[in-house]
């Protein structure tokens, strides 16, 4: 599996795509990553992308693990997490787990849909400013 995280330009979304052979071991990497970063950040919009991904196999015990590891994951309470070609076996889990944590899912087919569910009632927040002012440094 490789996971590439991207923010978007004006600092409300977290994307991220998974690409590859995935199993439920990996998506629990990916889940550690993706919180570490949106917290930093302080985003409560995240979209998970599988469009590139398909499942691999890993034992029974990984399934449960995931999604105990994400009924375990407070920061998500509150937030809106749109999973774009998610795994339809995962569907029943993840609306248990969103509706035990607190967090909005929404599952989608298409990536524009998505998008503009997860900027419904968002707040707006002001574009970040250029790396270019004072004490921006190019090399």
């Amino acid at each position: 599996m490789h996971l590439s995280l991207y923010v978007s330009a004006c600092g409300t979304r977290l994307t991220a795509s998974l690409t590859g052979p995935v199993s439920y071991a990996d998506r629990r990497r990916a889940l550690d990553v993706v919180c570490q970063r949106g917290k930093a950040e302080g985003i409560d919009r995240y979209l998970i992308d599988f469009t590139l991904a398909w499942h691999s196999l890993g034992t029974p015990e990984e399934k449960a693990s995931f999604f105990h590891a994400l009924r375990d994951r407070r920061e998500f309470e509150g937030a809106r997490i749109a999973y774009l070609n998610c795994p339809e076996g995962n569907i029943v889990e993840l609306r248990e787990a969103a509706a035990q944590v607190g967090f909005t899912a929404g599952i989608f087919g298409d990536r524009s849909a998505a998008i503009d569910w997860l900027q419904r009632d968002a707040q707006i927040v002001p574009a970040r400013p250029l790396a270019f002012g004072r004490g921006a440094h190019l090399r």
